[in-house]
């Protein structure tokens, strides 16, 4: 299971976003520790829109590697 799904199933309705291939998620203590735990590398960064921090995960956006494989 990729960190992707992994975090679609554990953190069902945490905010989340996307550019090209990075993952971003809204971020809280639970889920960088999961991160963590999971040995995944990540960055924090705040939005520019409303301050919020988010967590960006480089080249984990499932969807864009699906759609590289089809085409």
């Amino acid at each position: 299971m990729s960190i992707y799904q992994k975090l679609n199933a554990k953190f069902p309705d945490q905010e989340r976003g996307h550019h090209e291939s990075d993952l971003y998620i809204k971020h809280s203590a639970e889920i960088a520790e999961f991160l963590k735990s999971e040995g995944v590398n990540f960055e924090t960064f705040y939005s520019a829109i409303d301050r919020s921090k988010w967590i960006d995960i480089p080249f984990m956006y499932d969807p864009f590697w699906e759609h590289k494989m089809i085409y």
